[in-house]
């Protein structure tokens, strides 16, 4: 049952669909709580919930929507996994909402749910793009001293962002310069 209505989801968000994806998706809530009942198996997953968002967050109007549903989802034990808040991180910054992004990200750590580096830089693109570099270089620390490697796009994003501020000879700006550089210094020492 839930494949059907994973198929629905994923045809109405190809058909650019997303009211209707949308409803599917709260039938397929209420048919998981039916269905408990009755003792069938119908499980939401994450991916059922991952596929909605993905289709909404590309509609700026839908982002109160999703929001909503998203807080809805573990009254109806949908468990939101890291992609899931990726999504959801991903269109409040392009939004401009950055305070909303970063209570998402501190809810993955009190829900027990691990970020992973995309998580990271995500937030990292969104406070860039606002020009607030040293929040940029806390969450690079941050991701550091949990022992995350940051990948290049992430490292791009931060040197982007302090060349364009001009911060580059700053000390928190040369102390991620020396980051960036240490694990480029590594692969290119190794390599054969």
């Amino acid at each position: 049952m839930s494949t059907l209505f994973s198929y629905l989801i994923k045809i109405y968000a190809e058909a650019d669909l997303s009211q209707k994806a949308l409803n599917v998706f709260y039938k397929m809530l209420e048919f998981n709580v039916f269905y408990k009942m009755l003792e069938f198996n119908v499980k939401s997953l994450p991916r059922h919930l991952n596929h909605i968002l993905e289709l909404l967050v590309s509609h700026r109007d839908f982002i109160m929507p999703i929001f909503s549903l998203f807080k809805i989802a573990y009254k109806y034990c949908v468990f939101p996994n890291t992609k899931s808040y990726n999504i959801l991180i991903g269109a409040f910054c392009l939004n401009g909402d950055l305070s909303i992004a970063y209570k998402l990200f501190k809810k993955l750590f009190e829900r027990g749910v691990m970020p992973n580096v995309e998580s990271y830089r995500i937030l990292m693109q969104g406070v860039c793009k606002k020009s607030q570099v040293n929040r940029a270089v806390d969450l690079l620390e941050d991701m550091l001293n949990k022992r995350f490697v940051p990948d290049s796009l992430s490292y791009t994003t931060l040197l982007n962002s302090l060349c364009r501020k001009k911060k580059l000879r700053e000390g928190r700006a040369m102390y991620a310069v020396k980051v960036f550089a240490q694990p480029l210094q590594w692969k290119k020492s190794y390599q054969l």
